[in-house]
């Protein structure tokens, strides 16, 4: 595929180029599929082209047609399919339009149950278990196992979309939604993206959800005993919005939309068009987490209006969403804020956190507590304890994190003292849980690993259970074979990605894909 514009699409936008998108779908919960049509305008580069290639995976179709003649059945052909790009459809197209014409191509198909794209969730996998629910993930290239098309991200272009869902369920998508209509099989929903997007900017949600205005262009959407918390967490996001236009311009986009979605989403934030989904571990009660919304935020312009070419250029989007998002903070909170999540990101990169210097006063707080940890050696009670719970009121969400980080593998004993004094298992900011547990497994202390497997299970964000899931199968027996039996347990629940990452981690060999 090295010959192709982007390796890791089988597609050939410099022959035939997909320009613009219409979806009508049918939501199936009980066959976990949607089926439906996918219409394609397209524009022949080189004008003697004869074939448009198109990527998939896992798709059922049932016909192509000459979208200008109704009825008018094109051949096509499914290529071999390989294990991680897919199948290349190949359709034969007629003598190309007259002039100023349109060619336009439609694709009758189905997806598979067991489609990369889409996570099912039963009623019961839901936080209000009322009723099933549907979420899509298609970056990085996951959007061909949800429709033919081009998934290349330097392939952009609009869409719009007609999606029947069940009665009583709401459907969302990274667009601009229009009106909804009751119909004997369900309730129909209509979406106009007008900004052309790449595949990967593709997606869908339905559920039972309720809605929360937030500001005049502001939406968050959850199900309903989320709802309160999560207006509430992101009660000022039209204020980083405002702040993200004066730095980068008019938002184009027309609305802002936040979904919350089940714990299995594996992401933290993933910046979709008119509606960012975010994790509900986000919803700390105390907005140490909203800098995840402000970065989805950033991609508006860096991202999702300017794109990178192909995957091996993606650093561009995300560095440039980094710079983007600490410019919001520090304009929101002030320049020592930006400075110490500047200083937290490079010691991430780097991973030297004993080596670099901290020269910012928010982090020398947190390093004079984690040596004074580290150097004590005495008893958990008397009078000569030097800690207290008060230690860490005067500290924010991100200097407890970086307190814990500084701290080197400590015995069992400290971390004990340290559980009683600061109640870090009661916690409910998952960046603090993720790096107490790490530390508290590291430390092989038998009384962490029922919280560790808990928390694996509450989220599916993969950076928190990858590095948890990690640490379990490092202990070794009988730790690892109850993290294993864990993980095969929920499995069925996880998004593809999650599974496949969590396989590896625990070395365990891919279920056969058919």
């Amino acid at each position: 595929m090295a010959d192709r514009p982007d390796p890791s699409s089988f597609s050939r936008p410099d022959v035939v180029r997909v320009t613009k998108l219409h979806l009508d779908w049918l939501v199936d919960f009980d066959r976990k599929v949607i089926s439906g049509t996918a219409t394609l305008t397209i524009q022949r580069v080189q004008p003697d082209a004869r074939q448009l290639v198109l990527d998939s995976r896992d798709l059922t179709l049932l016909k192509v047609e000459e979208g200008r003649k109704e009825g008018r059945l094109l051949e096509f052909s499914v290529g071999e399919k390989h294990p991680i790009y897919g199948s290349p459809i190949t359709v034969s197209l007629l003598e190309p339009p007259e002039a100023e014409g349109e060619d336009v191509v439609r694709v009758t198909y189905e997806t598979s149950p067991s489609s990369t794209a889409l996570q099912w969730l039963a009623a019961g996998q839901t936080a209000d278990g009322a009723s099933p629910l549907l979420f899509s993930q298609c970056q990085a290239i996951h959007g061909r196992s949800l429709a033919p098309l081009q998934d290349a991200p330097a392939v952009k272009g609009p869409y719009s979309a007609t999606v029947l869902v069940p009665r009583g369920l709401v459907a969302l998508m990274s667009a601009l939604r229009g009106a909804a209509t009751d119909h004997a099989q369900g309730t129909s929903y209509q979406f106009s993206q007008p900004v052309p997007v790449p595949a990967y900017l593709l997606a869908v949600v339905v559920g039972r959800l309720d809605s929360a205005t937030l500001g005049p262009r502001v939406t968050v959407w959850a199900e309903p005993s989320v709802l309160p918390r999560a207006a509430t967490e992101f009660q000022e996001t039209e204020v980083a919005l405002e702040a993200a236009e004066r730095l980068c311009g008019p938002y184009v986009w027309g609305h802002y939309g936040l979904v919350v979605l089940p714990p299995s989403f594996p992401y933290g934030g993933m910046e979709n068009p008119c509606l960012t989904f975010v994790t509900p571990t986000l919803l700390a009660g105390d907005k140490s987490a909203v800098d995840v919304v402000i970065h989805e935020i950033s991609h508006s312009w860096t991202g999702n209006l300017v794109t990178n070419r192909t995957w091996g250029d993606f650093w561009l989007n995300e560095g440039m969403t980094m710079l983007v998002q600490r410019k919001i903070e520090g304009a929101l909170h002030g320049l020592p804020t930006r400075h110490f999540s500047a200083i937290l990101g490079w010691k991430s990169l780097v991973d030297c956190l004993n080596k670099l210097p901290l020269p910012n006063l928010l982090a020398q707080a947190c390093g004079e507590l984690a040596k004074k940890w580290e150097s004590w050696e005495g008893e958990d009670e008397g009078p000569d304890f030097p800690f207290s719970p008060k230690d860490l009121d005067a500290f924010s969400s991100q200097q407890i994190v970086e307190f814990l980080a500084q701290l080197p593998p400590l015995p069992a004993r400290k971390l004990s003292a340290m559980e009683r004094h600061y109640g870090m298992f009661a916690r409910t900011n998952c960046e603090i849980r993720s790096q107490w547990l790490r530390l508290a497994l590291k430390a092989r202390w038998e009384e962490a690993v029922g919280p560790a497997l808990d928390f694996v299970t509450q989220q599916g964000r993969m950076k928190y259970t990858r590095p948890i899931y990690r640490e379990l199968y490092a202990w070794g027996p009988p730790v690892r074979e109850r993290a294993v039996a864990h993980f095969l347990e929920h499995e069925a629940s996880m998004m593809h990605v999650s599974a496949h990452s969590l396989r590896g981690d625990l070395h365990l060999p891919s279920p056969s894909h058919s």
